[in-house]
């Protein structure tokens, strides 16, 4: 049986998330790419501010 509270795993996967923002960051930048142009070559499927917003870890990114 898990001893893990809700609080622990919240913060467990809001810590994860920023990581995966950090490193979607990282890849952008290592491409020279603007958040502007990730939307443009992905036909809008990935949104500059929806972006922006996973990589500053202030919007949850949700991973199957």
């Amino acid at each position: 049986m898990s001893t893990t509270t809700l609080d622990e795993d919240e913060y467990t996967r809001s810590q994860y998330g920023r990581q995966v923002g950090e490193r979607l960051r990282l890849i952008r930048r290592q491409k020279r790419l603007s958040l502007q142009e990730v939307e443009a070559i992905s036909d809008q499927e990935f949104k500059a501010s929806v972006l922006g917003a996973y990589e500053r870890g202030e919007r949850a990114i949700s991973v199957p």
